[in-house]
């Protein structure tokens, strides 16, 4: 879900904002999804696209929630990738940044990769000179699989030259990154986040 549910070919110069302030009288302050995530249901949310497989260059999105009034839910068995920019990466994302107001989650017996740019970041994929600022939190997690990060909540691929600035909220099971957990991919030296004030 999102500006584009799947990304194959290329997309550039792309901004989508969303006056969150008034969330009450804005126009679609939120990228939903209606249906029951579970039953090895995979689903992927991100603001500008849910899965991106090609390339993402020189766009940037902000204010815009995740989820119904900003609150995703995942029950048995479900799978849930959410990043206030894009769900899944399997490509290149470049020069891109986030302003994600609201990046929330409740978990029940599933699994939730929550982060403030991607859910995650796959094998030979790259994300590179982005930067996510926002607010990512799992309001509820009993018995589950529950991950949240500042950047990316799964991370496979190369991070390269990114930063953010994301309060965290972890409820019940979660485990929190400050930028993403390294896992079997690669996070540059170049790669920052801010912790209570200090970049690191």
């Amino acid at each position: 879900a999102g500006f584009v549910g799947e990304n194959a070919g290329t997309l550039m110069n792309i901004f989508l904002a969303s006056e969150w302030s008034n969330a009450l009288e804005a126009v679609n302050p939120y990228v939903n999804y209606d249906g029951d995530i579970k039953n090895n249901k995979n689903v992927y949310m991100g603001a500008m696209a849910g899965i991106n497989s090609g390339r993402i260059q020189n766009c940037a999105v902000c204010g815009y929630g995740m989820g119904t009034e900003s609150v995703v839910y995942v029950q048995r068995n479900g799978y849930l990738y959410l990043g206030g920019f894009a769900g899944s990466n399997r490509g290149m994302i470049q020069n891109c940044e986030v302003d994600a107001p609201s990046v929330n989650a409740s978990v029940l017996f599933g699994n939730a990769y929550l982060g403030g740019f991607a859910g995650e970041n796959r094998a030979s994929a790259t994300i590179r000179n982005c930067y996510a600022v926002g607010d990512v939190s799992v309001e509820y997690a009993r018995e589950a699989i529950s991950v949240i990060s500042g950047f990316a909540a799964n991370n496979a691929g190369v991070l390269r030259t990114d930063y953010c600035a994301v309060a965290l909220t972890a409820a019940g099971t979660t485990i929190s990154y400050g930028f993403a957990p390294k896992g079997a991919g690669s996070i540059r030296s170049d790669c920052y986040y801010l912790n209570g004030g200090t970049f690191q």
